[in-house]
């Protein structure tokens, strides 16, 4: 199965030092430097989660047809083994009755 890799956005270079302001607007480092770097993560992660919800569902499909085969296989199994015990039960049936002449 493929697994989708995500990229990580650009580190902030050394030279682009963010300022730090003080006052009421002071803040954390912006991680994300361009509006488009968010946008695009998040359109990998909804790929990934697409690719992986597509996966499970023919996982599902495959392990629903497994089920159905199985309970088909057996149900042939039991109606054979059923008519192999009533053969061996006649074939019982004739020996004794060989036996008793």
């Amino acid at each position: 199965a493929e697994v989708l890799k995500l990229t990580e956005p650009p580190e902030p270079a050394e030279e682009e030092e963010v300022e730090e302001t003080t006052g009421p607007e002071a803040g954390p480092a912006m991680y994300f430097t361009e509006t488009n770097q968010l946008l695009s993560i998040y359109k990998e992660l909804e790929q990934n989660n697409l690719f992986l919800i597509q996966n499970s569902q023919e996982s599902e499909e495959a392990l629903e047809e497994l089920r159905a085969n199985y309970r088909q296989t057996k149900v042939e199994m039991e109606a054979e083994t059923e008519s192999l015990h009533h053969q061996i039960g006649e074939l019982r049936g004739m020996i004794r009755q060989e036996k008793a002449k």
